[in-house]
């Protein structure tokens, strides 16, 4: 992790996000909570969050990532983060909020575009939803979620031939995608 000058003990980082990749979560939140009483960077308070996030810990994610904003206004993907903790809150409003900021900061990011049309979406601004899951495919065709998001706002609209094709090319994609697949085999039972 490249954090404008500090210096950090790159070992220590390493072992955080090899714990957090492995899913042992209260170890890279042990680390992070470590450099963070030595280095106040908002980049590592974004890394702690997105561990708790793992833990389903969203109250401490929204805590650490507002303190990253609060450290540097003008990250994105802190922004993405909280908004991504909001979304599972179900505050939809707040996450939204969020995705507009990491948006006007990064503009071409798929990823926020992705998140921010299925908080749309789960807001019932349907066609919002599409735009932004149709934008992102624009900047990243084989990008799966917004295919997988695009075939779930088809279903739910009874276009159960649109959503089948968008399902197909999310799984083009990876064949392996267990949501694609689940929501594909609901579609050929009705």
């Amino acid at each position: 992790m490249k954090i404008k000058n500090f210096s950090l003990d790159d070992r220590r980082i390493t072992q955080a996000i090899k714990a957090a990749e492995s899913g042992d979560y209260d170890e890279a939140i042990s680390i992070y909570s470590e450099l963070i009483r030595h280095h106040n960077v908002s980049e590592l308070y974004n890394q702690r969050a997105i561990a708790y996030t793992g833990k389903k810990e969203y109250q401490n994610a929204l805590s650490d990532l507002t303190t990253a904003i609060k450290l540097r206004s003008n990250d994105p993907d802190c922004y993405l983060n909280r908004g991504n903790a909001f979304l599972r809150l179900k505050n939809y409003d707040s996450a939204l909020a969020d995705y507009q900021i990491a948006s006007s900061l990064s503009p071409n990011n798929p990823i926020v575009l992705n998140s921010r049309g299925l908080t749309k979406f789960k807001m019932g601004d349907t066609e919002g939803a599409i735009e932004d899951f149709w934008a992102a495919v624009g900047i990243d065709n084989n990008y799966l979620s917004p295919l997988y998001n695009l075939g779930l706002v088809c279903k739910s609209m009874d276009k159960i031939d649109e959503a089948r094709d968008f399902l197909n090319r999310a799984l083009s994609i990876d064949p392996t995608d267990s949501e694609s697949l689940k929501l594909l085999s609901t579609l050929d039972q009705g």
